[in-house]
């Protein structure tokens, strides 16, 4: 049975990885509209791979910020709740305020 911390951990790299395959379909649809620009019947399908690997990066950043810490079930990444507006790093290995790192399990 998997602990709370590999779960999380888990969650984490699938949160990351979704956000990764976006950023490769997002950038190779952008590419591609300029390399096929001739081909204007294909644009759309282009674009709509563009929006959908826009839409899977979104998904994963905020998948990743919004998790909570297995330790002190806080915001992993960042504070949102500050007063003065809010920080977060989608790329943190250890808890914003508890310092609980999940090693190399990210």
């Amino acid at each position: 049975m998997d602990s709370e911390e590999a779960r999380f951990a888990k969650r984490m790299r699938a949160f990351l990885g979704l956000f990764w395959l976006g950023a490769l379909v997002f950038v190779a649809g952008f590419i591609a509209i300029f390399l096929l620009k001739p081909l204007g019947e294909h644009i759309n399908v282009i674009a709509a791979l563009v929006c959908t690997g826009f839409g899977a990066m979104a998904i994963g950043n905020l998948g990743r910020v919004t998790c909570r810490c297995p330790k002190c079930n806080k915001l992993f990444c960042g504070d949102f709740q500050g007063n003065g507006g809010g920080y977060g790093n989608m790329f943190a290995s250890s808890c914003r305020h508890c310092g609980f790192h999940t090693g190399r399990a990210l």
